[in-house]
């Protein structure tokens, strides 16, 4: 399989439990793009702390990547109550045949710091800052000449 795209609705199920057991370099070993999206959750109050940090551990462990998606509908309570914060932009780095990246920014993602996770490889950049978050962008245009 080269391509798995996942959009759930969490229903209080153990779901990090289920990415922590695939955490492992070889499973999927010709996984070239992967995109999980948290749709929001059904029912009562459920969390999961360990949900976006267990996905980010498949994502290490498949550094052949070139296009990643990580993200949550807006609609979602909190995040935080399943894992998603600035700690996942760390596995960035790892990813070194990476070419488009898409990615919300979680409360606590500071601009500058994060700027620096992502990979020269990426040519596609899609970042997403919701409602009570924020973000100061400063772009600067390097013309090269020839």
């Amino acid at each position: 399989m080269e391509i798995l795209r996942l959009e759930i609705r969490f229903s209080g199920s153990e779901l990090s439990s289920a990415f922590r057991s695939h955490a492992q370099q070889g499973s999927l070993p010709t996984l070239r793009e992967f995109s999980f999206v948290l749709l929001g959750a059904k029912g009562h109050y459920h969390e999961d702390r360990d949900l976006f940090p267990a996905v980010a551990e498949v994502v290490r462990g498949h550094p052949m990547l070139e296009v990643l998606c990580l993200s949550y509908r807006e609609s979602l309570r909190d995040p935080e109550d399943f894992g998603y914060t600035a700690a996942i932009w760390d596995i960035l780095p790892s990813l070194v045949h990476l070419r488009a990246l898409s990615m919300d920014a979680s409360k606590d993602l500071s601009f500058g710091p994060s700027g620096l996770l992502v990979p020269r490889t990426v040519i596609a950049f899609d970042v997403r800052v919701h409602e009570g978050n924020s973000w100061e962008v400063d772009c600067a245009v390097r013309v090269f000449n020839i």
